[in-house]
């Protein structure tokens, strides 16, 4: 993944748009897992998944929102 984004809140998930608006690969991260965040695989956002915080801190880039 290029961006992995800790935290799905507003500003984590304003950040998740941008990237995928920018053409980067995005693994969103949250406290609860990622079942929570289900939307994030369908193929409307294509270029985002849900993942684990493991994920998400392995990408190139890490935000922690």
């Amino acid at each position: 993944m290029d961006v992995g984004i800790i935290g799905a809140g507003r500003i984590g998930q304003a950040v998740a748009r941008a990237a995928l608006r920018a053409g980067r690969q995005v693994v969103l991260a949250n406290s609860r897992g990622p079942n929570h965040w289900r939307p994030w695989s369908r193929p409307s956002a294509r270029g985002a998944a849900a993942g684990t915080v493991d994920e998400a801190a392995g990408a190139r880039i890490v935000v922690i929102a």
